[in-house]
């Protein structure tokens, strides 16, 4: 017995953008974000946290918890041991408001045709930079690193005016020093004003 399997309505897409999207667009879907959502399984999971709990254990910032410790969880940190441990990231600064490669997938906005939409003003400025912020597992904020793009192709030819750095507020905080002190903010310069192997041994 043969079944006739009607063919699938293409025009579906640009229907729903027309009548009741006022920011939609169709493509290709995310295969990084896919990959990521497939991968999330509990095996997968549990072995990324046994892992770090280990690499904790063995580089000597905790030890196996025990029910004399009184704490939450399966790590006992040693003293000051937390505010050494740091968590960092990354994300896209523009002027013009526009996102590029970094940050994650961009979200689809749907929305009443009926209600209008104001105009936006935006800054018409490709410039982009990379902002990377984090905090210790202590609660400690790090202070921010600004990494800025330049044409420039020498150190000794690089420019830049430290006027809005100089008066940025300092964060303060322990960051596994003896005593608390204001830190001020970073920054660094290359080509494509994004983070690499150099920015991060700096």
């Amino acid at each position: 017995m043969l079944v006739d399997i009607p063919s699938a309505r293409d025009d579906l897409t640009w229907k729903l953008r027309n009548q009741t999207a006022d920011l939609f667009s169709a493509g290709k879907t995310n295969v990084t974000e896919h990959r990521r959502l497939m991968w999330t399984t509990y095996q997968n999971l549990d072995l990324w946290y046994t892992t770090c709990k280990k690499t904790v254990i063995q580089l000597g910032f905790g030890r196996e918890s025990t029910l004399a410790d009184d704490v939450e969880g399966e790590v006992f940190f040693c003293e000051n041991q937390m505010m050494r441990i740091l968590n960092l990231d990354e994300t896209d600064g523009s002027l013009d408001n526009t996102t590029g490669n970094r940050g994650g997938r961009p979200p689809v906005v749907f929305s009443d045709p009926a209600i209008s939409c104001g105009a936006l003003a935006a800054n018409k400025s490709g410039y982009s930079s990379t902002v990377i912020c984090g905090s210790s597992a202590s609660g400690e904020a790090i202070p921010p690193h600004f990494q800025l793009n330049t044409l420039a192709k020498s150190d000794v030819t690089t420019r830049i005016s430290v006027d809005w750095f100089a008066h940025l507020a300092q964060v303060i905080g322990k960051f596994g020093l003896d005593a608390p002190r204001g830190l001020p903010s970073k920054f660094g310069m290359n080509e494509r004003g994004g983070m690499n192997s150099v920015e991060l041994d700096n």
